[in-house]
């Protein structure tokens, strides 16, 4: 389990504690065999992709024992102890406990230090990173807005689904335009077909559509048709939309089969009109930046 920056905190300092210098990049390696991350652990990423999940903590780690006067910077990208995070260790609690300054302690310039060893279970220490903060409380909102669309998407008439189809497709990058798209949807259906949509800028792959607000769970009979169908038709792809669920032996029957089937049901619905901006305008956007290390090496 990859540990919190509060976790990591006291092996940092003890590494920092033989009053030389080190570089961040040297403390990766250690500090991960301490925990005995996998592999896994060790390349998981952050959201962005971009940076290690792991080294990202270290990193907040290291801020977060710099700004108690624990950790000095000698320059970039190099660290020691100071007098101060050398003495914690020699004459805090028992367990050797490095509890994050408070606010009011920073003012005051002094490093608060338990008197006996607490119990991590109730200390007031961060388990998140701010950014992880974020991540969390993105999620969660995110988790609320797709059941609020899909809440909606079940209670408008009919023709408004349909409609949705077409957008969500369009949005996605198929048809080109509503006016090419518009032909997916709305029909009474062709032998299990509601309609087609271009995959691709010149129409030369189509991709057939039913679109249907089944009351319960979708199940074998429904995704089999569909498939019989597009055989019928010679066609090689379908997508299959519902705002309710699949039956375990309905995804069987469409994966990896020919003709391919995608199906969508009421969550990926709701995820994808998310991520193609149907249904859901920005509320209050935010932009995290952190240090541009190429522009400085480039100096």
């Amino acid at each position: 389990m990859i540990p919190t920056y509060a976790q990591l905190r006291l092996p940092m300092l003890e590494l920092l504690s033989d009053r030389h210098e080190h570089t961040l990049n040297s403390l990766y390696e250690p500090l991960a065999s301490r925990y005995q991350l996998t592999d896994e652990e060790r390349n998981a990423r952050v959201r962005d992709g971009r940076r290690r999940l792991f080294e990202n903590r270290v990193q907040w780690a290291k801020r977060s024992l710099i700004e108690d006067g624990l950790v000095e910077s000698t320059g970039w990208g190099r660290l020691r102890a100071t007098p101060a995070g050398i003495a914690s260790l020699a004459d805090g609690p028992e367990q050797g406990w490095i509890e994050p300054a408070r606010a009011n302690d920073r003012r005051g310039g002094r490093q608060a230090r338990p008197t006996q060893a607490p119990d991590a279970s109730t200390l007031d220490v961060p388990s998140l990173t701010p950014e992880e903060h974020i991540e969390q409380g993105y999620r969660k909102s995110r988790a609320a807005l797709a059941d609020e669309l899909l809440e909606r998407v079940k209670s408008a008439p009919p023709a408004f689904f349909e409609q949705l189809v077409v957008d969500l497709l369009v949005g996605m990058g198929y048809g080109g335009s509503h006016e090419g798209a518009a032909r997916a949807v709305g029909g009474t259906g062709d032998g299990g077909v509601d309609g087609m949509i271009d995959g691709d800028p010149l129409g030369l792959d189509l991709v057939y559509v039913q679109a249907k607000r089944w009351a319960g769970s979708v199940g074998l009979d429904v995704v089999r048709a569909f498939v019989g169908a597009l055989t019928r038709k010679g066609a090689h792809k379908g997508v299959l939309v519902t705002t309710s669920t699949f039956t375990a032996h309905a995804r069987k029957e469409a994966d990896g089969g020919s003709p391919r089937v995608v199906l969508i049901d009421g969550a990926l619905l709701a995820q994808l009109m998310i991520e193609h901006n149907v249904g859901v305008v920005v509320d209050v956007p935010y932009v995290l930046k952190r240090v541009d290390t190429g522009y400085f090496e480039s100096v």
